[in-house]
């Protein structure tokens, strides 16, 4: 008899010690599921990110090729003001 109440304790420590593994299992799994569902959603959000800066990089490289295009005819017509006020000057001082 007291070996079979000795046996009943230790069945009824491994079953308790089961049922709280059985618990942090269960919170595990949910925890799993959280996560995979963050990382889709994370993963979806970076997608989006990355296609807009690459919109924006792109148009970024448009208006650097517009700022340098006008800059380049501002020069030429920079220089062409005073190649003309040098050739009136000219002009001005020969009378």
């Amino acid at each position: 008899m007291f070996t079979t109440l000795l046996c009943a304790a230790g069945i009824e420590d491994l079953c308790t010690r089961r049922n709280e593994l059985h618990k942090q299992i269960l919170e595990e799994e949910e925890e799993k599921v959280k996560l995979q569902n963050d990382i889709r959603l994370l993963t979806e959000r970076l997608a989006k990110v990355n296609e807009s800066l690459s919109k924006k990089m792109s148009s970024r490289a448009e208006y650097d090729r517009t700022i340098a295009e006008t800059e380049a005819a501002y020069a030429k017509v920079d220089l062409a003001a005073v190649s003309l006020i040098v050739i009136l000057l000219v002009l001005l001082s020969g009378n």
